[in-house]
């Protein structure tokens, strides 16, 4: 923590940002699917410590709200990083089946109701049933939720960075204080 007071009175706003997003974001952002997937108490110490790093980074008050201090970096809260993180997984596997392992073919298959008829909810995605709290944490539960939540404009995006605009501006405008 004393390397980022030290620094931030030294360099420039870009500087300051590209540190943050080698030596902070590529830790958060690793495999985030996957460890983020817990309850949001056991990440809370994470998501505060970097609320924290960016506050000293960037000089800001420590009332500072938490969505002003992601739209200053142009990023998302780790809650918030996850979700962003299984979207973009889902969609590779639904429309860049190419760039994806062999074992995630056929990983997410369309609702029933949408191959009988013809529905607004045609690009939803099957949920799987479950009852137990573990299965709702379940990844391919947890992204078939999201991805049915989206809108059907966005869920049509076949572009894959054109998608993670979309998703990365609605989940910049819906950030609440996590942290």
């Amino acid at each position: 923590m004393e390397f980022f007071y030290k620094i931030r009175d030294l360099l420039p706003f870009p500087c300051l940002k590209m540190i943050y997003f080698s030596f902070v974001y590529t830790h958060l952002a690793y495999c985030v699917e996957v460890y983020a997937n817990t309850y949001n108490s056991h990440l809370q110490k994470l998501s505060t410590l970097n609320n924290k790093i960016i506050r000293i980074l960037f000089s800001k008050h420590s009332r500072t709200h938490v969505k002003d201090l992601y739209c200053i970096i142009d990023s998302l809260p780790l809650f918030k990083l996850h979700e962003f993180a299984i979207l973009k997984f889902v969609h590779k596997c639904l429309f860049n089946q190419v760039e994806m392992p062999s074992i995630f073919a056929g990983y997410f298959s369309l609702s029933k109701l949408s191959v009988r008829y013809n529905s607004r909810r045609q690009n939803d995605l099957y949920i799987n049933q479950s009852n137990t709290k573990y299965g709702r944490k379940c990844l391919k539960t947890k992204a078939c939720v999201l991805w049915n939540s989206l809108t059907e404009e966005v869920k049509s995006i076949s572009v894959h960075s054109l998608f993670c605009k979309s998703i990365k501006k609605k989940l910049m405008s819906t950030t609440e204080d996590d942290g």
